[in-house]
């Protein structure tokens, strides 16, 4: 676009294709995200690790309803107040992106959040979850996006789509 044409060098030694970055560049970062007080305030978790939950697949439709379908019999028994119970076990996904997305908001160092929450909400869609298998963005679209530093090369990837409905089951 009018530009001279930069080098730019690739990481090529996994599937996909990614900007080289310098081990000591790398090191330098890395120890800066260990020393950045913001950082530490940030941590919520405090890398305790816990077994990831097994849970069996449903035998049938509608085996757990997660939707407010009772509502309106509340009025018809008298009853002003329902309330569902708290199951650690079924919400502990939502409950582990939330803390994510807390620890990433508290982790900048801009006091006006809603500006880089775009940034925040692209990285924790595009973040490989391992119970997953999956990028969020992979569940949802079926083919992972193009990040901002994948726009400078071409994307290899072919999306098989028996392939992804089989990682899915």
């Amino acid at each position: 676009m009018g530009q001279p044409p930069v080098t730019l060098h690739c990481d090529v030694s996994t599937d996909r294709i990614r900007p080289f970055m310098p081990e000591l560049l790398r090191q330098e970062i890395f120890d800066t995200a260990r020393t950045c007080l913001q950082c530490q305030r940030a941590k919520l978790s405090r890398h305790t690790r816990s077994e990831i939950g097994k849970f069996e697949a449903p035998s049938s439709g509608f085996e757990h309803v997660y939707i407010d379908i009772v509502g309106p019999s509340t009025s018809i028994i008298g009853t002003e107040k329902q309330h569902t119970t708290y199951h650690p076990a079924i919400n502990g996904k939502v409950e582990r992106f939330h803390r994510q997305l807390k620890a990433a908001i508290i982790a900048q160092v801009s006091g006006h959040w809603t500006l880089v929450f775009p940034t925040i909400l692209l990285g924790l869609r595009t973040t490989w979850k391992e119970d997953l298998q999956a990028t969020i963005v992979e569940m949802i679209y079926g083919t992972p996006i193009r990040l901002p530093c994948e726009f400078l090369c071409p994307s290899k990837q072919n999306a098989d789509s028996a392939t992804f409905v089989g990682r899915l089951r």
